[in-house]
């Protein structure tokens, strides 16, 4: 590596290193790969009839399709005007759309993407929820892609990928929030046997629902860091209260994804049940009624709807995610029209589900989220580049609970393998289900999960997904060590590779403990700063170190920014929003400060023999 290049490239990633909070997982070879689940076996290729959207006045994303076994598309990031609300609005959108166009294949197919990037701001791409390698051209979040650059991606999608509710969006780390909520996302579908040709589920029409928070400013999308509480709306497909026709007695299938930036939603309908009948692109063992549902930014749900002669509306209840608080909304209007139907069959029984409570755990891990005035830390650690925080082996199961320490709401996402919530808050859950994102309560609360680790070995990371957090702390990882993330200008996530069980299903429990538990009062809310500045003594640094704090000037000295609690969105900030200058904050299309965010995210590397390949 040339002088230039090192002082262009390495020095600004040691500076970040200091500041983000991630951490990195090592997975190595282990015993011989376990029998997967009936479902999964037998869940393999496309099903003789594929779904189709509903083609009506409800606009839904056009659709891209795989025929023969591939799909290869191009998805170009560049500046264009769509409608966001209303025509004409300008964004930086994929494919001049917002959201951007649904990608639909099944088990066993590839999928080819040609990433443009027109943009002014570096990026990637990331396959949310998807059972694929993590290396090379594969879901690799480590790969960067500079302004005007191009990356050929191709994603060997396995005979046992579980079909279902999956979604694409940019992973840069720094950008991630920007971009997406600028509107780069869209829904990625993979039709399956065993599944979508089910009883109940085969013949039903489908609504691809993409929920999205955003807010304008004059004829183009607002800048996210002075987007308000009060300003956001939350758009259908880019559109504010659309109507949604249903017959009454029609059953639809209704494909729900909160890609939001950083907001949660929290879903009812007027005057029935949601049926759902997977999470996380995750099949149900049985069909679970849920009056209300929560998701945060980057969770799925399908459910089936029933028409009814009255109608109903499609609503998000208010929810307190700390400094971030969604306000009740109508999203849609579900009107009835003729003619009726004679009442849908919904199913009862769905897919068969391995339970991982019946497992062996090969080994437990505590993960704790804290923070300090100047940073996110898991496990009292910032992001650290030549570090691995966690090492895991392939073909082998393990338990992790994941506590919250602050006082606002998280949520815990990992990469490549799904897991299964067993505990909340320490008490049982009956989730016959897989999930891939779940939400952590303040204060002192907790989630505990198992996953198996199965098909892939390599890097690959864990994170909040609220994605403001994330930026300021999913970092890249290399040759198995966790990568820090400084205050410059490359940052990005520490991949882990692991591999788990087949995912099936579960509810996607609303629980009244959840909405609880955003007021609980607490010891715990006073000992995060205890367990921050005590695992700061046990690194041997100060939590409050200058050298350490994202809130010191970029340079050193002078200037410093300041936390914020009631910043423009009524969110913390830190040196993203310094008082002055203005100019320092990040724009939607440049960042001409390389003062950062601290994050909640973690990465994670895995090592040892790539028991099967797939790259």
């Amino acid at each position: 590596m040339s002088a230039k290049l090192a002082v262009r490239f390495v020095l600004p990633l040691a500076l970040l290193a200091a500041l983000a909070l991630v951490a990195i997982l090592l997975i190595r070879g282990g015993a011989d790969p376990r029998p997967q689940s009936a479902f999964a076996q037998a869940a393999k290729g496309c099903p003789a009839t594929r779904g189709e959207p509903i083609k009506d006045g409800f606009f839904q994303p056009a659709e891209r399709r795989s025929v023969n076994g591939l799909l290869s598309t191009t998805l170009k990031m560049s500046a264009a005007k769509a409608y966001i609300q209303k025509p004409n609005i300008s964004s930086t959108l994929f494919e001049k759309a917002y959201p951007g166009p649904t990608l639909r294949v099944c088990p066993g197919d590839t999928l080819r993407i040609k990433l443009i990037n027109n943009t002014k701001q570096p990026t990637n791409l990331h396959v949310h929820g998807m059972h694929v390698s993590p290396s090379g051209n594969s879901d690799n979040v480590l790969l960067d892609i500079p302004p005007g650059g191009t990356q050929q991606y191709e994603y060997k999608i396995p005979l046992d990928q579980t079909p279902g509710t999956y979604w694409y969006h940019p992973h840069r780390h720094e950008f991630t929030e920007t971009q997406v909520f600028s509107g780069m996302a869209g829904a990625l579908i993979v039709d399956g046997k065993g599944y979508d040709d089910l009883p109940g589920v085969a013949g039903a029409r489908e609504r691809t629902i993409v929920l999205m928070a955003n807010q304008l400013q004059g004829n183009a999308v607002m800048n996210v860091n002075n987007a308000t509480n009060d300003g956001i709306r939350f758009l259908v497909n880019g559109r504010l209260r659309p109507k949604i026709d249903i017959q009454p007695g029609e059953v639809q299938r209704w494909r729900i994804l909160n890609a939001s930036a950083d907001y949660f939603v929290r879903l009812q309908l007027s005057n029935q049940d949601f049926n759902v009948i997977a999470t996380d692109g995750n099949p149900a063992r049985v069909t679970n009624k849920e009056q209300r549902i929560i998701l945060g930014g980057g969770e799925r749900v399908d459910v089936l709807v029933r028409g009814t002669e009255r109608g109903a509306q499609l609503e998000t209840r208010s929810f307190k995610q700390g400094f971030l608080n969604t306000r009740a909304a109508v999203l849609a209007d579900i009107q009835p029209t003729d003619p009726a139907q004679t009442p849908g069959t919904i199913p009862d029984e769905l897919v068969p589900f391995e339970d991982l409570r019946t497992k062996k755990v090969d080994r437990k891990r505590n993960i704790v989220y804290s923070e300090t005035p100047t940073e996110f830390l898991i496990n009292g650690k910032p992001f650290g580049h030549h570090r691995v925080d966690q090492t895991m082996k392939i073909n082998t199961t393990e338990e992790w609970t994941i506590r919250n320490v602050t006082t606002e709401w998280h949520s815990f996402h990992i990469h490549v393998n799904p897991f299964q919530v067993t505990k909340i808050d320490g008490k049982a859950v009956d989730r016959d289900s897989y999930e891939d994102t779940v939400r952590i309560a303040p204060n002192g609360g907790s989630v505990t999960l198992r996953q198996r680790y199965r098909d892939f070995t390599g890097k690959y990371v864990f994170h909040c997904h609220i994605l403001g957090h994330e930026d300021g702390g999913d970092d890249v990882a290399r040759a198995g060590r966790q990568v820090a993330v400084p205050s410059g200008p490359w940052t990005s996530s520490a991949p882990l590779s692991t591999s788990s069980p087949p995912p099936a299903a579960g509810p996607r429990a609303s629980g009244a403990a959840e909405a609880a538990a955003a007021g609980r009062a607490s010891a715990a809310d006073r000992a995060a700063p205890v367990l921050a500045r005590a695992a700061a003594a046990a690194s041997g640094r100060s939590s409050s170190s200058p050298s350490s704090s994202c809130c010191s000037s970029p340079s050193g000295g002078g200037r410093a920014a300041s936390w914020s609690r009631s910043g423009a969105r009524g969110t913390r900030r830190c040196a993203w929003r310094l008082r002055k200058p203005p100019r320092t904050t990040r724009t939607s299309t440049t960042r001409t400060s390389s003062a950062r965010q601290p994050s909640c995210s973690s990465p994670c590397s895995v090592r040892g023999r790539r028991t099967m390949s797939r790259s």
